[in-house]
Parts: C-alpha cells; sequence; structure tokens
C-alpha cells in the first residue's frame, strides 16, 4: 500500500508505504468505508479469490474479513450508504464471467447476495450516483470485446435497468 500526501506550497508531495496486504491480488477492488479502506476478490495469478482485507490508516494494520460469497477478479465495486456493492468479475476455477451482485456490510462483517445484472462482464467500472449504483461497459468474452452497456441497481428495490448505453463500447473505463 502506498499513500499519497500532496504537496502544498513549497513541500513537494510525496508517497509513503504503509504496511501490506496478507494477500498481494490482481483485479481487486474497493472502498472506504468509516475511514477504513476495503479491498475485495482479486486473483492470485492462477485462481479467483474471494477474500476481504481492510486496511486501518490509524493503526497502519490490515484486518482479514468475511469473505465474499463467491470468488472473483476483474470485478468492481462501489460503495453506497456505507454498504459495498461487488459486482460482476471472472471465476478462474469455472471459467465463466460473472453478473452477480454481492453487498458488504462492514458493521456487521457480513454479505448479501443481490439481484444480478443481465449482461456478466468482467473489467466494467462501478460508480454510485445519489443512491444508485451505475456499471459501465466492461468486456464480455475472452479476449475482451468490450460492450457500451450501463446497468443501474436501485438497492431501495432490488431491481436492474439499462441505462442509455456509451457512445463506444470500453473495457476498463475509468470514472
Amino acid at each position: 500500500l502506498e499513500v499519497l500526501t500532496p504537496g502544498s506550497g513549497s513541500a513537494a508531495a510525496r508517497w509513503d508505504v504503509k504496511a501490506p496486504m496478507a494477500t498481494a491480488p490482481t483485479g481487486a477492488a474497493g472502498g472506504a468505508i468509516g475511514g477504513k479502506l476495503y479491498v475485495v476478490g482479486g486473483s492470485d495469478g492462477s485462481k479467483s479469490m474471494n477474500t476481504v482485507e481492510a486496511y486501518d490508516p490509524r493503526t497502519n494494520a490490515w484486518t482479514t474479513m468475511a469473505p465474499m460469497p463467491t470468488a472473483r477478479n476483474a470485478i468492481a465495486a462501489a460503495v453506497i450508504g456505507g454498504l459495498l456493492y461487488v459486482v460482476g468479475g471472472i471465476n478462474q476455477a469455472e471459467n465463466r464471467h460473472l453478473n452477480g451482485l454481492e453487498v458488504y456490510d462492514p458493521a456487521s462483517n457480513s454479505w448479501t447476495v443481490k439481484s444480478p445484472m443481465a449482461l456478466p462482464r468482467y473489467f466494467a467500472t462501478a460508480v454510485a450516483i445519489g443512491s444508485k449504483l451505475y456499471v459501465i461497459g466492461g468486456c464480455v468474452g475472452w479476449c475482451a470485446p468490450a460492450t457500451d452497456v450501463v446497468e443501474v441497481y436501485d438497492p431501495a428495490t432490488d431491481k436492474w435497468t439499462k441505462a442509455h448505453s456509451q457512445a463506444f463500447p470500453r473495457g476498463s473505463p475509468a470514472v
């Protein structure tokens, strides 16, 4: 973990190395809730992971939390109302793309499975706008053909709707 301290006046910005995670995932996702950073899933290079680690900057320490119900990497995540929404990805062991949505509650250290997206995909981007989760683009097949699909999840109704598509298909679109 590296933390950026922005520069101010004549002081230059700097990167500070912090405590390492217990795992070293690629294709993980995460979000900040209650002053802690939560990193979920990813791959160890050969298999998808369902690990969850929380970093506390006050103690410079990582804590292992309740695992995700589904091992996955190349996932998207966003925070809404103090909950971490994790969606899509790949499960390497099953050799399949995922459309599942799982929600982590740090207050109870527990997961809830919610309604899946219509389109399984990986390397999508998730963003919270207001009280809704937007999942944008991503890849829908092996060799990474990208999609222009945008789906919107409403936690109040546990329902997905299709939104206006992007102008161009994109895998790993940035927010």
